[in-house]
């Protein structure tokens, strides 16, 4: 059976004690069994087999609610989607590690706007006055520094000889700080992608994997291959 095989459904069997379980795809009355092993993780990333689970039956089926004249509209439901979906629950962290980055980076580009704009306004309410310039043009300007409550400074030798000098300084290098964390940050990311790409993770496997989530609860896998689709580069967008 194909990875792009579209299925009839996937059904776990599961064990006497119900409590590990053997997932079988079907298609057009052939059975291929993709996973055996625990059944709780699955229940708890899976919306519709724990509620199936809880009637007591001794096997859980996935199955899209179309119709057969409806198949079309169901591309999603291949084997490979359900591959996939078995390597989500098995090592989670491939795909929640590109999420995880993307978090950080964002929170970080924000902060770091807010503290690059706090700079700025600082800078624009200080006037560096060359020691060399006329008594009449020092006057002056310090004169429209008060008006405009400005603070007047004696060195062009800004920023480090403004009034508090040493927040400043500090200030400058927190910026620097946070610019090499975001190329750290943007490498490891590049990495992430490309590894999530190398184990499936990629394209319109990644748009079937969301109809999947959404189709039959899986709340956690639909909110980080949501995320996945819709930040992962061009370049990782090839199926």
């Amino acid at each position: 059976m194909k990875g792009d095989t579209l299925l009839d459904y996937a059904e776990f069997q599961l064990s006497q004690s119900r409590t590990r379980c053997e997932l079988v795809v079907s298609a057009d009355g052939l059975k291929e069994k993709l996973a055996s092993g625990f059944l709780k993780p699955f229940l708890t990333h899976l919306r519709a087999a724990e509620e199936q689970f809880v009637r007591g039956s001794q096997s859980i089926k996935l199955e899209p609610r179309l119709s057969l004249a409806d198949r079309n509209a169901r591309t999603w439901f291949t084997k490979g989607t359900i591959e996939r979906f078995v390597r989500f629950v098995s090592t989670p962290e491939i795909v929640e590690r590109v999420r995880t980055i993307e978090d950080e980076l964002t929170q970080l580009q924000t902060v770091r706007k807010i503290q690059a704009s706090n700079l700025a306004k600082t800078q624009d309410r200080l006037l560096c006055i060359d020691g060399a310039v006329s008594t009449t043009e020092a006057k002056a300007t310090i004169s429209m520094c008060q008006d405009r409550n400005m603070v007047p400074i004696k060195s062009r030798r800004y920023p480090f000889d403004i009034g508090d000098d040493g927040a400043e300084a500090s200030k400058r290098e927190l910026l620097k700080a946070m610019d090499v964390r975001l190329l750290a940050l943007e490498e490891e990311q590049s990495m992430a992608f490309a590894q999530a790409a190398a184990t499936g993770f990629n394209g319109d496997n990644l748009a079937n994997l969301v109809a999947f989530a959404k189709h039959f609860g899986a709340d956690r896998l639909c909110s980080i291959t949501s995320k996945l689709h819709s930040s992962t580069p061009s370049k990782f967008q090839t199926a």
